[in-house]
């Protein structure tokens, strides 16, 4: 299971450290960085044939 979000401090408390069904099965931690726009518009069109026109007609 990969469990990722932007409230860190929770997560650890609520799953790392807690001592329920999860406890001590953590076995790696991922750090990854954020894709900026052009990154994530590059996989979309490149992985997935997704193109978007980046304007929106009014």
């Amino acid at each position: 299971m990969i469990i990722c979000g932007s409230a860190t401090s929770w997560m650890i408390d609520k799953i790392i450290g807690d001592t329920g069904g999860l406890y001590g099965r953590c076995s790696r931690t991922i750090y990854l960085a954020p894709f900026c726009l052009g990154e994530v518009e590059h996989f979309l069109k490149e992985a997935k044939g997704i193109v978007w026109n980046r304007y929106v007609e009014p």
